[in-house]
């Protein structure tokens, strides 16, 4: 075996770069206002909604976004008038 160091001239073609993976953004102000607002838990949450609870924490994980109807429907459920304190973005202004 030899000792000499791995350098980007020597490397093997076929070695593949590591794959990043997407940077998700937590929706902690929807996972505060289900504990402190609604004064309830996820899966109470969840279910008052008709929806898993996988659902609600793809959501709060950033993994998910909810659909127009389904953000007006947990903003319904938590008293909240303004759907951007909730999610923000352009995409839910005005509901």
């Amino acid at each position: 075996m030899d000792n000499s160091t791995l350098t980007a001239e020597n490397a093997p073609s076929d070695v593949k770069e590591p794959e990043q993976k997407p940077f998700y953004r937590q929706n902690e102000m929807l996972k505060k206002f289900i504990y402190i607002q609604h004064k309830s838990n996820i899966n109470k949450f969840a279910v008052e909604l008709g929806v898993a609870r996988q659902y609600i924490w793809g959501i709060i994980a950033g993994r998910l976004k909810p659909s127009i109807s389904m953000a007006r429907k947990i903003c319904d459920a938590l008293q909240v008038q303004d759907t951007r304190l909730i999610f923000p973005g352009h995409r839910y202004r005005g509901l």
